[in-house]
């Protein structure tokens, strides 16, 4: 129903200005630029456990207790970088108190569309917040069906669609063999980086 990509933000007086700038930094200093997350394996951690490992670098994980705390972290000067969906972001975007240097869709986001993705940068590093409509396994086709109908139809309502807008939630309707395969592929690649991920004791 929707699948938000993260978007990696500094704050504005931060020293870069895109992410090649960023990149290269961190690579002269490994593990000196700090990033905030929701957790230890939660959703913010991951995006940079996939973007270490796309371009060679090592930051700082200081992970906090949810996304709230990780974003007052990087606007109260605590770390330096974070993650966060574009509904969250775009408000401290627009305020001039953030500055976002790309997104980890595979498509620019069109509450941002001069915002760069990793991807066109040439950085494999696509990850999103997503939400999609899963029923127990035991639920009969027919079920199924008028479920998959339901959604398919609520998701195209004008007032639906608006509603999602005024969030800056793109709405991003996927039929069950497109879901099972945009699953099969995201469960894939955080599973990978699960494994690639150190405790935070032995960085």
């Amino acid at each position: 129903m929707s699948a938000d990509p993260v978007v990696l933000v500094v704050r504005d007086e931060a020293p870069w200005k895109n992410v090649r700038e960023f990149v290269a930094d961190a690579r002269n200093r490994p593990a000196k630029i700090t990033y905030s997350s929701s957790g230890i394996y939660g959703a913010l951690h991951m995006p940079f456990t996939l973007l270490e490992h796309a371009t060679g670098t090592t930051l700082w994980h200081v992970p906090y207790s949810g996304g709230g705390p990780a974003l007052q972290a990087l606007l109260g000067s605590q770390v330096d970088v974070t993650v966060g969906g574009p509904a969250i972001m775009i408000g401290q975007i627009k305020a001039k108190r953030l500055r976002p240097l790309a997104s980890f869709g595979d498509k620019r986001l069109a509450s941002l569309p001069d915002v760069p993705t990793l991807k066109e940068l040439g950085i494999n590093a696509e990850y999103y917040i997503w939400a999609g409509l899963m029923p127990p396994v035991a639920t009969p086709p027919a079920i199924q069906q008028a479920l998959r109908n339901a959604v398919r139809q609520a998701v195209q309502d004008p007032d639906f669609r608006g509603a999602m807008a005024k969030i800056e939630t793109p709405v991003t309707y996927l039929d069950a063999p497109e879901f099972r395969e945009f699953w099969d592929t995201d469960a894939k690649r955080l599973a990978e980086a699960v494994k690639r991920t150190r405790p935070v004791e032995q960085k």
